[in-house]
């Protein structure tokens, strides 16, 4: 027997063990990106989820109407001596999925991280400025800062709502 020939099955059976160790590894590979698909959907549905009820809430109970109009009523009356403050309750923790999330934010695909973290430093702004009119803490504003104020925030909060709306795949407010 020729050393070639007692050489070709160990030829033979390397090029099977490599061409199987290859099917393994691009399975694994194919497998490993199908969870990684399966994750960032499931992880971007549960954030516009969120975002959604929070756009919801903010349309039903008609935060952004109810600001304008208490604006618009401070102006009209112009009584420099007193300024009405805007409130709501926010008590509960409307932030859960985005927070036990946030390391897994960068599995989106572009630019929605970004977005997501924007919406939620906003609706974070947002609510502390109502936590502090609830506290008196703006009392020391003058009527013009105040109506400024109120004015920012109501810029925000429509801004905010926007792109809420835009993550979700909501038309925006007009």
């Amino acid at each position: 027997m020729s050393e070639a020939t007692s050489l070709a099955p160990a030829i033979v059976n390397g090029e099977f063990a490599i061409a199987g160790g290859l099917i393994v590894i691009g399975g694994t590979l194919i497998v490993d990106a199908l969870r990684r698909c399966a994750d960032r959907k499931s992880l971007s549905q549960a954030i516009v989820g969120e975002i959604s009820a929070l756009v919801e809430i903010v349309r039903r109970r008609h935060y952004i109407e109810d600001l304008t109009a208490l604006i618009e009523k401070l102006k009209a009356e112009n009584n420099r001596a007193s300024v009405g403050w805007f409130r709501f309750s926010a008590r509960g923790n409307y932030f859960a999925v985005y927070q036990a999330n946030l390391a897994r934010l960068g599995m989106l695909r572009n630019p929605q991280p970004g977005l997501v973290v924007q919406y939620y430093t906003q609706t974070a702004s947002i609510l502390e400025d109502i936590r502090d009119m609830d506290e008196g803490k703006p009392a020391a504003l003058s009527w013009d800062e105040a109506i400024r104020r109120l004015e920012d925030l109501c810029d925000l909060f429509k801004d905010t709502d926007n792109l809420g709306r835009r993550l979700s795949g909501l038309p925006p407010r007009s």
